[in-house]
């Protein structure tokens, strides 16, 4: 019994410092995910797309534009699974540049045309209580989205 309370002493603290890495790591996933799927719905449908950020309220969510002639600037959520998703406990979103702003929600976004590629330039920058930092930039041209390195403060 003594060894494993031993073990387990040793090994508690190890863990909790993996924790706030493992939802930095997560979280930029999910944004990497709703990039992606905000890119591909565009080239596949014909149509725009936005990957749309809540810095304030930590959330994000893929919205379509699904009748530009009717109803052109009128974006829609793509669909229950991409709807409005929040970051884990712990993750922030210090910075968003190149986004632009939609002064009706609050959100910014980066929107994405039918042939894949994005309006502008852009970049969103998610950290964890421990500093660490994980970004994620698109570029306009072939709109991809890529991590740049990771650093911590």
């Amino acid at each position: 019994m003594v060894l494993l309370f031993i073990v387990i002493g040793v090994a508690a603290p190890r863990f909790t410092d993996v924790l706030p890495e493992l939802r930095l790591r997560k979280a930029g996933d999910q944004f990497y995910a709703g990039l992606q799927r905000a890119r591909n719905e565009a080239t596949t449908y014909g149509l725009r797309t936005r990957f749309a950020v809540h810095a304030e309220n930590r959330t994000w969510r893929v919205t379509i534009e699904p009748r530009p002639l009717k109803e052109p600037d009128k974006f829609e959520s793509l669909n229950q699974t991409w709807d409005t998703t929040a970051l884990p406990d712990g993750v922030e979103i210090p910075t968003v540049s190149g986004f632009e702003k939609d002064a009706s929600t609050g959100e910014q976004y980066v929107e994405f045309r039918a042939d894949g590629t994005a309006a502008a330039d852009a970049t969103v920058v998610l950290e964890n209580e421990a500093g660490d930092q994980r970004a994620l930039k698109v570029t306009a041209a072939t709109g991809r989205a890529t991590f740049s390195e990771e650093k911590k403060e």
